[in-house]
């Protein structure tokens, strides 16, 4: 808002002072929980070497701690799926907004050739790749934890090769769409935009050399009102990136935060828990890991997208 107001006298230091304030903020709301997932681990190990005339109240009380366990975990794990589903909402609405916009300007300064190479590039990512990760992906997501879960739930149950299917499957995925859509845009995108480059420096030569008594006045008129619009252009680029950032940075956070804990976690229980706890934590933070990849993934494609039209004919000037 002080940005869009023009009141915002902040530079570098104070983006950093909010970053680290922001990563600290996080670090304190997950402690609680990293704890408490800890001391129920402990707990779990020292009812388990306690020695008593029968095992069954020892497995009754490691199988009650592993399912506090996974509760909380699965909770955390539940509000970064619904806010990774929001994310690749709110992404697709603002590629709705912006790339629109951009577009505009771009053919309005002669770029008609770029304009119907990204047009079908921004509908396919605002419709058919984000719908791909909100669903497919996600389903993927949770096929993979619950897999997790109940492969350490018991030794006898093993389901950890449907965990790692899924979780291949996901990255697999990532990777194609990822190297199909940035082929396509790198390709065309750099043909298209050299080809308007040479087409406009042509027009401006002919009305230069061409038209008389009022050539050059007519060029270099042409070439402010160029100016202009490659200001408005990429400045609703950067906007655009800025939102990105803005949006990504604060829950990408925290998903790093929480996954680097339960490694923590999963370190700190090795040698005094037991192993189904251990693996219980380790193949958590893998499964929020890939939380993480669809998120930057997503938007890196879409910091692509606006990237390229922003560069589009800022050669011409």
């Amino acid at each position: 808002m002080q940005i869009i107001s023009g009141e915002f006298s902040g530079g570098f230091d104070s983006v950093w002072k909010a970053f680290f304030s922001l990563f600290f903020d996080k670090l304190v709301s997950f402690l609680p929980s990293l704890s408490l997932l800890i001391a129920v681990a402990i707990l779990s190990s020292f009812f388990g070497n306690v020695k008593t005339k029968t095992d069954d109240i020892s497995s009754v009380v490691q199988l009650i701690c592993f399912g506090v366990i996974a509760c909380i975990v699965t909770k955390f794990v539940c509000s970064f799926i619904a806010t990774t589903l929001s994310i690749l909402k709110t992404q697709s609405q603002i590629s709705e907004i912006i790339f629109p916009i951009l577009l505009t300007l771009v053919a309005s300064m002669g770029g008609a050739a770029s304009g119907a190479v990204y047009q079908p590039a921004v509908l396919i990512f605002s419709s058919a790749i984000l719908k791909l990760f909100s669903t497919v992906l996600i389903s993927l997501f949770v096929f993979s934890f619950c897999f997790s879960i109940i492969s350490c739930f018991s030794n006898k149950l093993k389901f950890k090769k449907f965990s790692e299917f899924f979780s291949s499957l996901f990255k697999w995925i990532v990777g194609v769409v990822f190297f199909l859509f940035m082929g396509y845009l790198a390709l065309q995108g750099i043909t298209s935009s050299m080809f308007d480059s040479m087409k406009i420096k042509t027009a401006k030569f002919a009305v230069k050399n061409y038209v008389p008594l009022l050539g050059g006045y007519l060029s270099e008129g042409f070439d402010f009102i160029l100016s202009g619009l490659l200001l408005v252009k990429n400045a609703v680029g950067v906007a655009g990136i800025l939102l990105i950032f803005g949006l990504i940075i604060p829950p990408l956070l925290g998903m790093i935060i929480f996954c680097l804990g339960l490694k923590l976690a999963g370190a700190v229980c090795e040698t005094i828990c037991d192993e189904k706890i251990t693996n219980f934590f380790t193949l958590s933070s893998k499964s929020i890991s890939l939380l993480i990849v669809l998120i930057l993934g997503a938007s890196f494609m879409f910091l692509i997208i606006i990237g390229l039209v922003v560069l589009t004919l800022n050669g011409v000037m």
